[in-house]
């Protein structure tokens, strides 16, 4: 947002839309790279991902048994039933709350984007997305971003 106020244009600001994946993706690749720590290996990540999966066609409860059968500690199933299922006045009902598996899906994203050789840097020019980063490098007077991660500096 804070390299989106320095654009001609108030959308790279605002955001263009679908802009939330890129930007939470980059949220959980930045955490990865700061941390050197994959995802892949972060299991807290992987089971509130697993729990909003089953809760969309179950209740709390069978959510929570679902995670205690795959091996996770009593806690940890709870902890990711209860947030799969936050905001829910009733809980026995299906549905999810799906913000975690955005975080997901815009670092895989993210990340597949970064392995074929997208330059991460355009992805801070503003609130954008991967489908039109290309057209958006294609417009008069827009900024370098002058804010990046310690870590992208380094490329």
């Amino acid at each position: 947002a804070e390299n989106g106020k320095t654009q001609p244009y108030e959308i790279f600001n605002k955001g263009l839309a679908n802009y939330l994946i890129v930007q939470e993706g980059l949220a959980m690749y930045n955490v990865e790279k700061q941390q050197k720590n994959p995802f892949n290996k972060n299991y807290r990540v992987m089971a509130n991902v697993m729990a909003i999966d089953k809760s969309i066609k179950s209740s709390f409860v069978e959510v929570f048994e679902y995670l205690l059968e795959k091996g996770l500690t009593t806690e940890q199933s709870f902890r990711s039933t209860l947030k799969a299922k936050r905001g829910f006045s009733d809980t026995g009902k299906k549905g999810a709350f799906t913000k975690d598996y955005i975080y997901m899906n815009g670092y895989k994203k993210i990340k597949n984007f970064a392995e074929n050789g997208g330059a991460l840097r355009d992805l801070y020019i503003g609130k954008v997305n991967l489908e039109q980063i290309a057209e958006v490098k294609k417009i008069q007077n827009i900024n370098p971003p002058t804010i990046l991660p310690s870590w992208i500096e380094k490329l």
